[in-house]
Protein backbone atom coordinates (compact mmCIF):
# COMPACT_ATOMS: atom_id res chain seq x y z
CA UNK A 1 0.00 0.00 0.00
CA UNK A 2 2.69 2.67 0.82
CA UNK A 3 4.39 1.90 -2.90
CA UNK A 4 0.92 2.67 -4.27
CA UNK A 5 0.98 5.74 -2.25
CA UNK A 6 4.25 6.78 -3.49
CA UNK A 7 2.92 6.43 -6.70
CA UNK A 8 0.04 8.66 -6.15
CA UNK A 9 1.76 11.48 -4.66
CA UNK A 10 4.34 11.33 -7.32
CA UNK A 11 1.56 11.69 -10.31
CA UNK A 12 -0.59 14.16 -8.02
CA UNK A 13 1.54 15.45 -5.56
CA UNK A 14 0.82 15.90 -2.20
CA UNK A 15 -2.95 13.67 -0.90
CA UNK A 16 -4.98 14.10 1.45
CA UNK A 17 -5.50 10.43 2.73
CA UNK A 18 -7.02 8.58 5.91
CA UNK A 19 -5.64 4.67 7.13
CA UNK A 20 -9.28 3.69 8.09
CA UNK A 21 -8.78 0.88 10.60
CA UNK A 22 -5.14 1.42 11.33
CA UNK A 23 -4.04 -1.86 12.36
CA UNK A 24 -0.20 -1.79 11.44
CA UNK A 25 3.50 -1.54 13.59
CA UNK A 26 5.26 1.54 14.34
CA UNK A 27 7.12 1.08 11.71
CA UNK A 28 4.21 1.05 9.37
CA UNK A 29 3.08 4.10 11.24
CA UNK A 30 5.97 6.40 10.83
CA UNK A 31 5.83 5.43 6.99
CA UNK A 32 2.24 6.41 6.38
CA UNK A 33 2.62 9.61 8.46
CA UNK A 34 5.91 10.76 6.37
CA UNK A 35 3.07 10.77 3.06
CA UNK A 36 0.87 12.64 4.85
CA UNK A 37 -1.74 10.12 5.85
CA UNK A 38 -4.14 10.84 8.72
CA UNK A 39 -4.53 7.68 10.72
CA UNK A 40 -7.77 6.50 12.05
CA UNK A 41 -8.02 4.13 15.07
CA UNK A 42 -11.31 2.16 16.01
CA UNK A 43 -12.29 -1.08 18.13
CA UNK A 44 -9.00 -2.96 17.81
CA UNK A 45 -7.46 -0.31 20.72
CA UNK A 46 -9.91 -1.82 22.79
CA UNK A 47 -7.84 -5.33 22.84
CA UNK A 48 -5.09 -6.04 24.99
CA UNK A 49 -3.46 -8.62 22.90
CA UNK A 50 -2.91 -5.86 19.95
CA UNK A 51 0.25 -5.02 20.85
CA UNK A 52 1.82 -3.69 17.68
CA UNK A 53 -0.80 -1.47 16.66
CA UNK A 54 -1.20 -0.15 20.67
CA UNK A 55 2.47 0.87 20.37
CA UNK A 56 1.98 2.22 17.36
CA UNK A 57 -0.23 4.78 18.75
CA UNK A 58 2.11 6.13 21.38
CA UNK A 59 4.20 7.68 18.63
CA UNK A 60 0.72 8.57 16.50
CA UNK A 61 0.71 12.44 16.55
CA UNK A 62 -2.59 14.53 17.53
CA UNK A 63 -2.43 16.14 14.75
CA UNK A 64 -3.09 12.71 12.59
CA UNK A 65 -5.55 11.08 14.34
CA UNK A 66 -9.04 10.31 13.60
CA UNK A 67 -11.30 7.97 16.16
CA UNK A 68 -13.50 5.51 14.47
CA UNK A 69 -16.34 3.05 15.32
CA UNK A 70 -17.26 1.49 12.30
CA UNK A 71 -14.72 -1.08 11.65
CA UNK A 72 -16.46 -3.30 12.33
CA UNK A 73 -19.36 -1.67 13.03
CA UNK A 74 -19.56 -0.79 16.62
CA UNK A 75 -22.44 0.97 18.53
CA UNK A 76 -21.79 5.07 18.06
CA UNK A 77 -21.36 5.74 22.13
CA UNK A 78 -18.29 2.99 22.07
CA UNK A 79 -16.52 6.15 20.69
CA UNK A 80 -16.13 7.00 24.63
CA UNK A 81 -14.13 3.69 25.14
CA UNK A 82 -11.92 4.06 21.66
CA UNK A 83 -10.87 7.69 22.71
CA UNK A 84 -10.33 6.66 26.32
CA UNK A 85 -8.03 4.00 25.12
CA UNK A 86 -6.25 5.75 22.64
CA UNK A 87 -5.96 8.92 25.38
CA UNK A 88 -4.09 6.37 27.94
CA UNK A 89 -1.45 4.94 24.92
CA UNK A 90 -1.09 8.17 23.64
CA UNK A 91 -0.45 9.65 27.24
CA UNK A 92 -3.12 12.22 26.29
CA UNK A 93 -6.26 13.74 27.94
CA UNK A 94 -9.76 12.48 26.63
CA UNK A 95 -10.23 15.87 26.31
CA UNK A 96 -6.92 16.74 24.06
CA UNK A 97 -7.75 12.98 22.02
CA UNK A 98 -11.61 13.96 21.40
CA UNK A 99 -10.63 18.02 20.60
CA UNK A 100 -8.22 16.26 18.18
CA UNK A 101 -9.99 14.02 16.63
CA UNK A 102 -13.01 16.25 15.62
CA UNK A 103 -10.96 18.89 14.63
CA UNK A 104 -8.84 16.83 12.11
CA UNK A 105 -12.26 15.79 11.12
CA UNK A 106 -13.21 18.66 10.34
CA UNK A 107 -10.14 19.81 8.35
CA UNK A 108 -10.36 16.65 6.43
CA UNK A 109 -14.11 16.89 5.37
CA UNK A 110 -13.96 20.89 4.97
CA UNK A 111 -16.00 21.23 7.60
CA UNK A 112 -16.30 24.67 9.72
CA UNK A 113 -16.64 24.16 13.50
CA UNK A 114 -19.59 25.17 15.04
CA UNK A 115 -20.21 27.64 17.70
Amino acid sequence: MLAALDDDIAAHGPLRAVWHGFSGSKDTLVHALARGVMISIGFIVLNPGARRVREAIAHLPLDRLLLETDAPPLEPERIVDIARAVAALMKASEDAVVAASTANARALFGLHATA
